[in-house]
């Protein structure tokens, strides 16, 4: 059977939009798909270095700028120790009782205890069991700035119990309130030893990240899908978020594959119809190079940013 030229040039086609879809879906958030940015990989490294039992580190900065994806890398991409026992909670379950029920299955067990004093006792034995095999147990936190009060008095209470025979520390991932939040309870506070901020990427990084995932699903070069204009507009639109970064070049790449029967490109007049159709002019929380982040110090604790 002979392939016409139109279907191979079809096929051709439909592999170009799929796989460029794919690459720049912000949805994906498979560990593949990560790009080693400088400040991320401040990040990891010291997240990697071994946590006092009763110690927290904080990992902050705005809604799409890498959190997630850095914790992934953390816990499943081979970045923690061996002897290091990493209980990870996507997301703060409720009600509040469930957080720690949740905690003691992801340790292993099953939740017997009812009330919250209980449950942490239950928790904290779970904690010495791995002690005595020979590890340290780390909850890694995801969305932290979800947590309740009574959630963020929880883990205060489980860290302020920890001691050689209850190793155990946290690391929470959230928003920058939750820096807020946590400077309110001073008892809780006064656990921070490491604040990291997450930055946006700067320009190199960004269009990197660009180019390493449409590598990753063995999609077409950057340069063949966006000139050169659109995207200093739409990285610049994104303030630098990885996250709202990929959502305008998925929703521009989008109209541009349907205007056309040839391989879409994104060009800048693409990009300003595309803002028309989303019917806002798109800005960040951290658009415009002049906004600053400001959070407040921990007192003791080291900000790395």
């Amino acid at each position: 059977m002979t392939i016409s030229t139109s279907s191979r040039f079809n096929l051709a086609r439909q592999l170009w939009v799929s796989r460029s879809l794919e690459a720049f879906d912000p949805t994906q958030r498979n560990t593949s798909m990560y790009y080693p940015a400088l400040g991320q990989l401040d990040a990891l490294e010291r997240l990697r270095q071994p946590l006092a039992p009763g110690s927290m580190v904080v990992v902050s900065g705005p809604a799409g700028v890498g959190k997630t994806m850095v914790r992934r890398i953390l816990t499943e991409a081979g970045g923690t120790s061996s002897s290091q026992k990493v209980l990870t909670m996507p997301e703060p379950p409720h009600p509040d009782t469930q957080f720690l029920r949740r905690l003691i299955e992801l340790g292993g067990r099953n939740a017997k205890a009812r009330t919250g004093l209980a449950l942490t006792d239950e928790f904290l034995k779970s904690v010495a069991s791995s002690a005595q095999q020979g590890c340290i147990t780390t909850i890694v936190l995801d969305d932290a700035h979800q947590l309740s009060a009574a959630q963020l008095e929880m883990i205060r209470s489980i860290l302020s119990n920890a001691a050689p025979a209850f190793p155990v520390s946290a690391i929470a991932f959230g928003e920058p309130d939750l820096v807020d939040r946590i400077g309110r309870r001073q008892l809780l506070a006064d656990r921070v030893t490491v604040h990291h901020v997450l930055n946006p990427l700067n320009p190199d990084d960004a269009f990197q990240l660009l180019s390493h995932r449409l590598a990753v699903v063995d999609g077409p070069f950057l340069a063949d899908v966006i000139d050169s204009d659109a995207l200093v507009a739409m990285y610049h639109m994104a303030g630098g978020l990885p996250g709202a970064l990929l959502a305008l070049v998925s929703d521009a790449f989008r109209l541009s594959a349907s205007r056309t029967s040839d391989r879409p490109r994104i060009d800048i007049h693409c990009v300003e119809d595309m803002l028309v159709t989303r019917g806002d002019k798109f800005l960040s929380p951290t658009s415009g190079l002049e906004t600053a982040i400001v959070e407040p110090d921990f007192g003791s604790a080291d900000t790395w940013t």
